[in-house]
């Protein structure tokens, strides 16, 4: 966790820092039904359009939820 910056945030499964197909399968064994938000903090992101940031943090919440879905949606 030495690699994670608090104020740097990138989108889910991006960078690897974190293990997030480990973290989402320990969200499915327990049964959590709740909501789950990416919240990156990234520059690049901030200065796109809405839509296009909407789009691509949608596209990494899909891609991570897939790690643990078998690649479904």
């Amino acid at each position: 966790m030495d690699q994670q910056i608090d104020s740097r945030h990138e989108l889910p499964a991006t960078t690897g820092v974190i293990d997030i197909k480990g973290f989402l399968g320990v969200l499915v064994e327990l049964g959590y039904d709740g909501p789950i938000r990416a919240e990156p903090f990234n520059r690049a992101l901030d200065e796109r359009d809405d839509d296009p940031a909407v789009a691509a943090t949608a596209k990494a919440m899909r891609r991570a939820f897939g790690l643990v879905s078998g690649g479904r949606p």
